[in-house]
């Protein structure tokens, strides 16, 4: 079961850390016109499905996320990183695989 842990940096940053292997599948990089996010990333090939591991988005309203779902994922608020993770929820490592 993957889990994450919340510690804020500074007023202005949230940092989650995440313990066990989730990815971004690759159908995330691209602008979404429903979501709002501009998501970029380098893609990875798996033999089921395609995903990113690291990636950058930003958000017109809600501002940058970035970072990485099997270590640490980065956002201006609590705000951002919530309504990036409400419509881009990353999946666990072993689907992918």
């Amino acid at each position: 079961m993957t889990r994450f842990i919340q510690r804020k940096y500074e007023a202005h940053m949230v940092v989650k850390q995440f313990e066990g292997g989730l990815v971004l599948p690759s159908v995330n990089v691209e602008r979404h016109q429903t979501s709002g996010w501009a998501i970029q990333g380098t893609i990875v090939q798996g033999e089921t499905m395609d995903w990113v591991e690291s990636f950058e988005a930003s958000h017109p309203l809600y501002g940058d996320i970035w970072g990485n779902f099997n270590s640490n994922v980065y956002a201006e608020t609590e705000e951002a990183f919530q309504d990036f993770y409400t419509n881009h929820t990353p999946v666990p490592a072993e689907d992918v695989a």
